[in-house]
């Protein structure tokens, strides 16, 4: 029997059928007829059809955005994830946009952990989380460098600016962190780098980091900016490259194909004598 909104459109006969994707009701694929008359057993079978096709549809849909998402964000924290932060730092600026990287690194997380648990540990990840997403501006973004490390990259600002603006961050981490039958109090050290100004995202990460070191050793909770003409690989602190494996690798392999194409080497290999055809 047609709705009461099929039967005021002047439809007489409908059949429909649940649209289902990933085990869930993602709507309904129905036939009307303005007359009086059954279905016959191929319309049935051709909506049962359709209805099964567009559930796989939406469902392959639903799953390549959710592995997309996984793949661009932190499953701890939901934080943009390393990879995606360094994509988004190496992006051009235009010619009018400034931008500044903002590195920050949790002062006495490993005192948490040793103390209270990797649990406790965690929750405080994911609050410290919650804290910078709330304390930046809709156009600036977040990301989960590793461990207690984070990136915040500030559109639309200088350094003397992005001072500020990391300072204010440094102070919403230092207020407590309820945590299950206690309160946990940390700090954090910030570094701050220019956008743009190195060529690529791990000179420019390197430089927050080394800024960030600067601040650390003055005392904690400070922040300091890069105002050097950056760090080179040798003055990169270690713990930087250690963290990056993936990029370390990705480097050695360009600078191998480079000097196979210097040397005229690379190639396919030549097939064996001892090979017949």
């Amino acid at each position: 029997m047609p709705s009461r909104m099929l039967l005021e459109a002047g439809f007489q006969q409908s059949c429909s059928t649940r649209v289902t994707a990933n085990d869930r009701t993602a709507g309904l694929i129905g036939l009307q007829y303005r007359n009086q008359r059954s279905f016959t057993p191929d319309e049935v079978g051709l909506l049962d059809a359709a209805s099964r096709l567009l559930g796989m549809l939406l469902g392959h849909g639903e799953r390549i955005r959710s592995h997309a998402r996984l793949a661009d964000h932190d499953p701890l924290t939901d934080l943009l994830n390393r990879r995606k932060g360094f994509d988004v730092t190496d992006e051009p600026l235009d010619d009018q946009r400034t931008g500044t990287l903002v590195l920050l690194d949790l002062d006495g997380f490993k005192a948490v952990n040793d103390t209270h648990g990797h649990g406790v540990g965690d929750l405080v990840l994911q609050v410290v989380s919650q804290r910078l997403v709330r304390a930046v501006r809709p156009l600036d973004l977040v990301d989960r460098l590793s461990g207690d490390e984070f990136i915040v990259i500030v559109r639309d600002a200088d350094v003397s600016e992005t001072e500020a603006i990391a300072e204010r961050l440094v102070g919403h981490i230092e207020q407590a962190i309820p945590v299950p039958h206690t309160t946990v109090h940390i700090s954090a050290s910030a570094g701050i780098t220019p956008l743009g100004r190195y060529p690529t995202a791990l000179d420019t990460v390197g430089a927050a980091d080394s800024a960030m070191y600067r601040a650390k050793s003055e005392g904690r909770g400070q922040s300091s900016s890069g105002r050097l003409s950056g760090p080179s690989r040798h003055h990169r602190p270690r713990r930087l490259r250690a963290r990056l494996p993936l990029y370390r690798t990705h480097t050695t392999a360009i600078h191998g194909l480079r000097k196979e194409m210097r040397t005229g080497g690379g190639g396919c290999p030549r097939p064996s004598k001892r090979h017949k055809e």
